[in-house]
């Protein structure tokens, strides 16, 4: 489902791969398998939530790239591009609400991972 594949995008976008030189190194959320997480997300979440999400989704990922001049929905631009898009997003009424929304959910996702849980404890 296409409103599945957005989300996705963009919370990988909000979340990408540490530097190597950060301590501890922390993967992307891209880097991590998440079926299990949004599977949990759409069976559990508030239905609030799951609708503001699938918004934040069509609208960050699939409109505004293409509003702004670009063919590729969000995960298909180059790491500067996304990162100027969702800038641009953050200060824009409406938009900026829209990423705070994708801010928690892939707060969310991330943190509910094991590995990522394990390195903020600091252990390997």
């Amino acid at each position: 489902m296409r409103l599945h594949r957005w989300r996705r995008e963009l919370t990988e976008a909000l979340i990408p791969a540490s530097s190597p030189r950060a301590h501890p190194p922390l993967p992307g959320l891209a880097d991590l398998d998440r079926d299990d997480f949004w599977t949990r997300f759409d069976t559990c979440a508030p239905l609030h939530l799951r609708l503001g999400m699938a918004t934040a989704g069509l609208v960050l990922s699939a409109l505004l790239p293409r509003l702004r001049g670009h063919r590729p929905s969000l995960g298909g631009l180059d790491p500067d591009t996304r990162d100027r898009l969702l800038a641009h997003a953050e200060s824009t009424p409406v938009l900026c609400e829209l990423v705070w929304i994708g801010k928690v959910v892939a707060c969310f996702a991330y943190f509910d991972h094991p590995t990522v849980q394990a390195a903020m404890r600091g252990e390997r």
